[in-house]
């Protein structure tokens, strides 16, 4: 069920300066998942752009499988339709919101890094991830920002932050909103390009781990080795211990000391 957005959100609305991505968007008080809302959207023919936000997900979803916590309307919770872009360039969505969410904080005077491929981070905490699926032959991508949530459970405390957390203060949520959404729709179209360039100098400028030695583990693969560079398809380059190249598409990367081997 569709309701109307609340005071703190609805302002980012006003006058949105993007071409497509929240020209069409509906909100939900409560909802398991933007994702599955924005997927029947897609399979019931809604447009590139159209935009679900939520206050509270019972069931939200991140990568690997796992859940996404968050505090009731505290933060931002969202998910789109988008059917720009050939599908085998949408792999590459993931890195283009995230640096598009980079960017946005950067704007707000937070030094914002990325974590590849979809984790944005303040002070080495995570703030922000990205998922994405097919589905109604469009690409759904879901993004969850932590704006003004200030305690986590037990284990994310460790691991979690909140821009209000970084800024000293709780921010506007419509604020935050309306500078993001024409930045994910820009970086978007740039990473879903064939023109790496738009992009990926930027992305690499500020990932974190590049050049160290790093495991990637992705179900029960594990690889170490050192976190060599990001190619224009998007896939991790890692140098094993033996020398040889291995690009990698998918996966959770682990910081290690240098010395590891």
């Amino acid at each position: 069920m569709h309701e109307p957005f609340p005071a703190d959100l609805s302002g980012a609305f006003e006058a949105l300066a993007t071409r497509k991505l929240g020209q069409q968007a509906s909100f939900r008080a409560y909802t398991p998942s933007t994702m599955t809302d924005a997927a029947t959207l897609a399979r019931d023919g809604a447009p590139s752009g159209t935009l679900v936000v939520a206050d509270h997900q019972t069931a939200g979803r991140g990568r690997q499988g796992r859940s996404w916590n968050d505090a009731p309307g505290q933060n931002l919770l969202l998910s789109f339709v988008w059917r720009d872009g050939r599908p085998d360039a949408w792999p590459r969505a993931l890195l283009g919101v995230a640096l598009g969410v980079a960017e946005t904080l950067d704007a707000m005077g937070l030094a914002a890094t990325v974590k590849w491929p979809n984790d944005v981070r303040l002070g080495g905490r995570k703030v922000a991830g990205t998922i994405a699926q097919a589905a109604g032959g469009a690409l759904i991508v879901g993004l969850g920002v932590n704006v003004n949530q200030t305690d986590f459970p037990d284990d994310l405390v460790a691991t979690a932050t909140s821009l209000a957390l970084h800024a000293g203060q709780r921010l506007e949520r419509a604020t935050v909103l309306a500078a993001l959404l024409p930045a994910l729709e820009r970086r978007l179209d740039d990473a879903l390009s064939d023109h790496a360039e738009t992009w990926l100098p930027a992305f690499t400028a500020r990932l974190d781990g590049l050049g160290k030695t790093v495991r990637l583990v992705e179900g029960e693969t594990m690889l170490t080795g050192t976190f060599t560079s990001v190619g224009e398809d998007g896939a991790l380059r890692l140098l094993l211990p033996d020398g040889r190249a291995r690009a990698c598409y998918a996966g959770d990367v682990h910081l290690l000391p240098s010395s590891t081997p």
